[in-house]
């Protein structure tokens, strides 16, 4: 393979990862430019290397070995970008899930595969330019709340629990403020059918379960 060859596909895959890692940028995203052109990079290196070392020592080398290894190597790096807020909430999901596709898309530059190189990418502008935009558009329809909840008269948090299923309303996360546990707060999300309103209303006239105070995010 000629020095030309192998520097156009390593530029080229740093290329590649920078592309997908400034989106992570912008939207001030850890893992941004520097680290998905690494991924990919690194993925696009031992793609060539396969190549050759089949060359130097025979075809009975397996050329996608090496390979195979980064892609699995990257699911640690991709996990440490992956962490859960205190309202169980799970950031860096698709992050990790743009490393990963950087380092694919790193071992098709290394092999020469431009044509499934330029499809990913015309592929990827589609899911983060398009698709973005309904996922926002669907995201903006939860509210995400916190009901801060007195319990009194040997109530107990689960009967507020009963209270939130009965309605159809969904909690991500409990936690009392005390030892003694009658003051709780409550993490949920409110979808587009349902009314701030009904919030208050569910726990109305319930004995032993009163409302605190709710806030909206």
């Amino acid at each position: 393979m000629e020095i030309a060859n192998v520097l156009f596909r390593l530029f080229l895959a740093a290329l590649c990862g920078a592309v997908i890692g400034s989106d992570r940028v912008v939207k001030g995203r850890p893992a941004g430019i520097k680290t998905h052109a690494l991924v990919a990079l690194g993925a696009c290196v031992a793609m060539i290397t396969g190549e050759f070392i089949v060359v130097q020592y025979g075809s009975s080398q397996d050329v996608a070995r090496l390979a195979a290894q980064v892609i699995s190597g990257i699911g640690f790096l991709g996990a440490g970008t992956i962490m859960v807020t205190g309202q169980q909430q799970v950031l860096g999901l698709t992050t990790a899930a743009g490393l990963w596709f950087a380092g694919t898309l790193g071992i098709s530059v290394g092999g020469g595969y431009y044509e499934i190189v330029a499809g990913a990418m015309l592929v990827w502008v589609f899911i983060f330019f398009a698709l973005a935009r309904l996922d926002t558009s669907l995201s903006k329809r939860n509210l995400e709340f916190k009901i801060y909840l007195s319990i009194t008269n040997g109530r107990s948090v689960m009967d507020a629990i009963v209270e939130f299923d009965r309605y159809n309303f969904i909690m991500t996360k409990r936690e009392p403020l005390n030892k003694e546990e009658t003051l709780w707060i409550l993490y949920g999300t409110l979808t587009k059918s349902q009314e701030e309103s009904d919030l208050q209303s569910i726990f109305d006239g319930i004995d032993g379960l009163e409302v605190v105070e709710i806030l909206f995010d």
